[in-house]
């Protein structure tokens, strides 16, 4: 106790030394007459006391974040009890349902989340000798590989039983014993006696199987046994495996049949409907838990092996199926967790950084009709999940089926907490819009943040700096990057795919420098701002990296020290700000590095906004059959975007599925933007003051700035195009006007789509802002002008009313509304 205490009077001490002015002088006394010393104490007292100014500062920031922290800490106690409601729209009027959902944020006071805590992915690891349901039968058991996936049970009555303990691979099971053994091959298993008097016995072992090969008594023997990785065409072959989803399928299919329901009217909406009211749990026709839903034969590119579908009650200990709800806890980003079995890096991606937004997981799950038929739907088995589909908001269901181990989930979960399904149900969602989970790996980042969000993304291609940059080219790029996170929009890069490098040096530099500065290749990360530190400019990223439980300095420490060896001038600057905001997952990069450790990147325009309306239109020829004709009495901010339908989609059949599998979709190969899509734009014309019989084009598409004005109109093979702007009433009213440059074939589908993002009160003829559906006709001059500066559209002569389905929804939580009419009215 007497040296603890020393010790500790000692540290204290040594935190509060500092030399005296008098101590300072009879140190540079001693080395008087040795220069060389002298100068060198010298420097050393010169940094000690800048030391201690460094230190002192840190300690009063330390001090201000602190008494932060506790403000904001009081803040959130005290708003933490009011549970989260769902907004619930009936077909005309808005109002809000005062029930609680159950995917709205799990209580800590609820009796079955203290029973039951927090079950982590790998929660099952040291609790149980085999990664799945393990062998049927008991005795002595030995690993036949040294990985354990093939085990030996000898039995008390002297039987060989073999388990596999593998979800990929089939076990060919190969045993030669010597003429003198006396053994009793198992009726199932293959026998084949050798010339020399030696008996092969043989066997394919399948997934999560045990089967008795022999008994008798063995003297000598040879293991000749071989993993095969399973075959695209595999199915599970044990009958209790599906014998739940059999029964749950025959009760169904009888529902249909007393129904009277045709064969071709089979869907999951019908028979979601059905299960309602028959009180049966739900299994989707349309996305059967098969293989066929995780990879098509002939059909899909990317290879996922067959696997055992699961309720979480199979996978979850006794007694926590109860505790599984839609939602736990807060959607975080740094909860998702890429499956063990499936690479879906895109996907995680773009989730991590949907998540990171309020709110924004809560609106994808919020039902169409009511939260009370949404709890009804949920208790049955399934989940509604709300996808922007090339433009146009689409409900699609799943049930409760996800691929999974004995014990937990093989696919993307909520890492901290499997009994939380949202995580697992987005993904499976996905895979159903694609037709299997193989397809939803070819969609980017941008394209699946714009099919959760609904709002438009641009490529940062035109602005991307060169490997070895100029500061002309650094300076475009961080100078785009600052305008749009000035607008609340969000910026990510993508990390280089490993697998896609042949240079193996460079590949494995580039995977240790990943490492170091916790990134994870062939991801997108988000760019959380933007930092001036002398004359560089930083960039503050988000880490990707997942699963490590390394401490705040281990992490910040490892990216430090990588800049700090390449002789950075900012990094003592850039560590005192660092470790006095005590940033967890945020790694600091100069704009001039960027394309070393980024091969690309986009913008993403914001997130929730409050109002949106999208309408569907087709070009004939080139001229499109829908546009909008909107009215401001003020400032007014907005997106303009038209969206073509998503190649992925496009070659897609719709196919119904059955217990068997899906009829095969056409493949769509490997084709690029210019070869998928055609050359689409957007066009904005105001209105002239004097003549108000004339609208002028103020405006077209551009990337990837959508707020910046082009000299003239662009068209782009790309999904979407768009272009935003302030609109004010002076130019009012306003045409927006979607345009293609060839004239096409055949007719050609898009949603025309406005975002506003402060939308008035009340939207309709002679109220703040007026919204109206018209059709271009064919002979105005805006069809044939070239010069888009010069084009003028006449209202009066060229522009009629038309009639059209849109969706709208005016207010941030209230759920989209699907009409058909010529104009908007919210009052």
């Amino acid at each position: 106790m007497a040296r603890a205490s020393f010790e500790q009077e000692a540290k204290e001490e040594g935190e509060k030394f500092e030399l005296t002015k008098e101590q300072e002088e009879n140190l540079v006394n001693i080395f008087k007459d040795q220069e060389d010393k002298k100068k060198r104490l010298h420097a050393r007292l010169e940094r000690a006391h800048n030391n201690q100014e460094r230190i002192a500062e840190l300690r009063k920031k330390l001090e201000q974040l602190n008494a932060k922290k506790k403000q904001l800490t009081e803040k959130v106690s005290a708003t933490a009890q009011e549970p989260e409601r769902e907004v619930v729209l009936a077909k005309s009027v808005p109002i809000k349902s005062r029930m609680p959902d159950d995917f709205a944020v799990f209580s800590e006071k609820h009796s079955e989340m203290s029973k039951f805590p927090k079950l982590p992915f790998d929660w099952w690891r040291g609790k149980f000798p085999y990664e799945n349901r393990g062998p049927s039968v008991k005795g002595m058991v030995s690993s036949v590989f040294p990985d354990g996936q093939l085990f030996r049970i000898i039995t008390d009555s002297g039987e060989w039983a073999f388990y596999n303990d593998s979800l990929y691979y089939d076990m060919h099971l190969r045993y030669v014993f010597s003429k003198d053994c006396k053994i009793k091959p198992n009726l199932a298993c293959t026998a084949t006696e050798r010339s020399d008097g030696s008996l092969e016995v043989s066997h394919v072992l399948h997934p999560e199987e045990t089967v008795t090969l022999f008994s008798g008594t063995v003297t000598n023997f040879e293991n000749l046994s071989k993993p095969v990785l399973l075959s695209d065409r595999y199915v599970c072959p044990h009958k209790d495996m599906y014998a739940k989803q059999d029964g749950e399928l025959a009760k169904i299919q009888a529902a249909l049949k007393e129904a009277g329901v045709k064969e071709d009217d089979v869907h999951a909406e019908t028979v979601l409907g059905l299960c309602l009211q028959a009180e049966l749990s739900f299994v989707d026709v349309d996305f059967f838990p098969n293989h066929g839903s995780l990879f098509r034969p002939g059909v899909d590119i990317i290879s996922v092996p067959p696997l055992p579908w699961r309720v979480p009650a199979d996978y979850l200990p006794p007694g926590h199926a109860a505790t599984v709800h839609l939602m736990r806890g807060p959607t975080a980003a740094n909860v998702i967790r890429q499956g063990s079995r499936f690479a879906n890096s895109q996907f995680i991606s773009a989730l991590r950084v949907l998540a990171e937004q309020p709110g924004s997981m809560n609106s994808l799950f919020y039902h169409s009709n009511s939260a009370k038929i949404g709890k009804q739907e949920r208790r049955a088995g399934a989940y509604r999940v709300q996808l922007c589909c090339s433009g146009w908001w689409t409900g699609t269901i799943v049930d409760k089926y996800f691929p999974a181990s004995a014990h937990a989930p093989e696919f993307a979960t909520c890492g901290d907490d499997i009994q939380a399904l949202w995580v697992s149900v987005l993904e499976k969602a996905y895979a159903k819009h694609f037709g299997s989970y193989s397809a939803m790996q070819l969609s980017s980042v941008e394209n699946t943040l714009m099919d959760f969000s609904g709002c438009p993304c641009t490529s940062l291609s035109s602005v991307w700096p060169l490997p070895r940059p100029s500061s002309a080219e650094v300076h475009t790029f961080v100078e785009t990057l600052r305008a749009h996170l000035r607008r609340s929009g969000h910026v990510i890069l993508r990390t280089f795919p490993l697998h896609k490098m042949t240079a193996q040096p460079n590949k494995d530099e580039l995977a240790a420098s990943y490492e170091e500065l916790g990134l994870q290749p062939g991801h997108g990360v988000r760019v959380l701002g933007l930092e001036t530190v002398g004359k560089c400019t930083l960039l503050r990223i988000r880490q990707a990296a997942q699963g490590e439980q390394n401490s705040f300095l281990d992490r910040t420490g490892k990216w430090l020290k990588v800049w700090t060896d390449a002789k950075k001038p900012w990094v003592d600057d850039v560590w005192s700000i660092v470790f006095g905001l005590d940033e967890t997952s945020v790694l600091w990069m100069e704009a001039a590095d960027v394309s070393r450790y980024f091969h690309s990147g986009f913008l993403l325009y914001p997130v929730n906004t409050n109002a949106e309306i999208r309408a569907k239109g087709a070009f004939n020829g080139a001229r499109p059959n829908v546009c909008i004709k909107m009215t401001v009495k003020s400032d007014t901010r907005v997106i303009f975007s038209v969206q073509q339908p998503d190649v992925l989609l496009a070659t897609r059949k719709e196919a119904r599925r059955d217990s068997k599998g899906a009829v095969a979709p056409p493949q769509r190969g490997s084709i690029s933007n210019e070869e998928a899509y055609a050359a689409i734009g957007v066009q904005l014309y105001a209105t002239n003051k004097k003549k108000k019989d004339r609208a002028a084009w103020v405006q077209g598409n551009n990337a990837p700035d959508i707020f910046k004005v082009p000299q003239q109109q662009l068209y782009m093979c790309e999904r979407e195009a768009a272009l935003g702007t302030t609109l004010t009433a002076s130019g009012s009213p306003y045409y927006i006007v979607p345009c293609v440059e060839n004239k096409q074939p055949g007719p050609l589908p898009y949603v025309l789509s406005t975002i506003i993002s402060k939308p008035p009160a009340r939207c309709g003829p002679g109220e703040e802002m007026s919204f109206q559906f018209v059709e271009v006709q064919q002979s105005s001059a805006i069809f044939s002008c070239k010069d888009t500066e010069t084009a003028v559209l006449k209202p009066s002569t060229d522009v009629k009313v038309t009639e059209t389905e849109f969706q709208s929804r005016w207010r941030e939580k209230e759920l989209i509304q699907t009409k058909k009419q010529s104009e908007f009215i919210y009052v």
